[in-house]
């Protein structure tokens, strides 16, 4: 399925709820959503995992060297303990699974993937790093089942494509 998404449907999916349509997901550690008192990470599963709010380590190292660089986690939400997003107060959010490691993502592409159901979205994780399209057109990047770019057209306007 090919699909082309005006700006405007872009700037909607960037100001909606950022994780209205991940579920089933959990919130297992988070400051600014589900923190505790004091701002402590929180672990909020409605049904408790054997590991009750262990990260991977690939994923507790993330956090750890975003802390260790001063950036905040406002969130880390996973999807059946197998998917996670780890979201940075700096507008970059990782997202880890066993099979696609750790990938960065942000700007718009970003929000047009958590518009897209984050975690749960129909193309997948990212499984490869944003790259920049050739003459400063935008930028793409690929997910497991397709990729999302965010893109001049021939009338020099932004355009969001997303294939899956």
């Amino acid at each position: 399925m090919n699909r082309t998404v005006i700006v405007a449907a872009a700037a909607l999916a960037l100001g909606a709820g950022i994780l209205s349509g991940c579920t089933p997901t959990e919130n297992v550690a988070g400051t600014a959503r589900g923190g505790g008192p004091g701002g402590e990470p929180s672990v909020s599963a409605s049904s408790p995992a054997p590991t009750e709010g262990k990260l991977p380590e690939e994923v507790e190292r993330a956090v750890a060297t975003a802390e260790k660089e001063g950036v905040e986690v406002v969130a880390v939400t996973t999807a059946d303990k197998q998917r996670y997003l780890v979201e940075l107060n700096d507008g970059v959010s990782l997202v880890y699974s066993p099979d696609t490691g750790m990938q960065k993502i942000s700007g718009k592409i970003a929000g047009i993937w958590m518009g897209e159901g984050a975690l749960s979205a129909p193309v997948g994780l990212p499984v490869a790093a944003e790259e920049a399209l050739p003459e400063e057109r935008g930028w793409t990047q690929k997910f497991e089942r397709g990729q999302i770019s965010w893109a001049r057209d021939e009338k020099d306007q932004y355009q969001v494509e997303v294939q899956s």
